[in-house]
């Protein structure tokens, strides 16, 4: 039995326009007054939770849904989400993951994010804008820009950070070890002895990674349909959009 789940994702072009213009601005932080959103989910499957800063509750994920500073995401055993940040950041989050999203917008380009992975595995591709990246685990953390990196935390609480492309520091939080990683580097601090050790990964081992995340990323078919939006002025603007039908198997 297929249950067909719709999610919203901006295209390129107009997800720009969505976000830089002060028209547009207005009406999509209407809800939260001043308060701008860090990210929005692009896409999911089969279910994705969520809990706002505000709130000790969990609630599903809706089409677009916005994240603001110090909400949760969770994925279940078969879940999946991507997460678009304002600068057009990317994170692809694995199934049986916990990620808690942190930071604030400085400009219209440009944002402080911090994701703290709690539990399992995310793919990110980080935009070379002038934003401050970094990924904190419960045993290092990752400062990153412009770069393409996997950053997942195992069961005892180690992190493992592989790169894609660019450059990332990883430090070891309890000991201080520092090193930067660059492509094809795999760095681990384990979460007993806080010790960083490096290794290398084969271009296959890469693509096989990013294979993956493909495969989960490609999983649904997109739509086109058109939203128009009007402020207090009476000003109207028309929005093209993308909407992905997901499909889950009983």
């Amino acid at each position: 039995m297929k249950n067909t789940r719709f999610i919203l994702l901006t295209v390129f072009a107009s997800f720009i326009v969505f976000f830089s213009s002060e028209f547009v601005t207005g009406l999509v932080f209407a809800s939260y007054g001043s308060e701008r959103p860090l990210a929005i989910i692009r896409r999911f499957k089969p279910d994705v939770n969520i809990k706002h800063a505000e709130s000790q509750d969990w609630e599903l994920a809706k089409m677009a849904a916005k994240l603001y500073d110090s909400d949760t995401l969770k994925t279940d055993n078969n879940g999946y989400a991507a997460v678009q940040f304002m600068d057009n950041s990317l994170i692809k989050v694995k199934p049986k993951s916990l990620l808690i999203i942190r930071g604030e917008v400085l400009d219209k380009n440009s944002t402080a994010s911090r994701i703290a992975v709690e539990i399992g595995e995310v793919f990110l591709n980080v935009t070379k804008r002038q934003s401050q990246f970094e990924v904190q685990t419960p045993s290092a953390v990752a400062s990153v820009k412009g770069t393409s990196l996997s950053s997942s935390v195992t069961e005892d609480g180690s992190t493992i950070v592989t790169v894609f492309s660019g450059s990332v520091e990883l430090i070891a939080t309890r000991s201080g070890q520092k090193v930067t990683l660059k492509r094809r580097d795999k760095g681990k601090v384990d979460s007993e002895s806080s010790t960083l050790t490096v290794s290398t990964v084969t271009n296959n081992d890469l693509n096989t990674e990013e294979t993956t995340y493909t495969t989960l990323d490609t999983s649904t078919k997109p739509k086109t349909i058109k939203l128009r939006f009007s402020n207090d002025a009476g000003q109207v603007r028309e929005v093209e959009i993308e909407y992905f039908e997901n499909e889950e198997n009983d």
